[in-house]
């Protein structure tokens, strides 16, 4: 339910030390608005994108 709340936004995991599953970036850095400026591949993020996605595709079949 939480997930399905944002809507279109991005998710993304505000993390300085994980690169990996975050930005690289903390949740006080003003860069953490700008895709361009993300030090991480932000995989949680992308993989919570997915979800919602898949949870709006099944509750359409339904």
């Amino acid at each position: 339910e939480n997930l399905e709340k944002t809507g279109e936004e991005i998710i993304a995991e505000c993390a300085v030390k994980d690169r990996i599953w975050g930005i690289g970036l903390s949740m006080k850095d003003e860069n953490r608005y700008c895709i361009d400026r993300w030090r991480g591949q932000n995989l949680l993020g992308e993989v919570l994108m997915r979800v919602r996605e898949d949870i709006r595709h099944q509750n359409k079949v339904d």
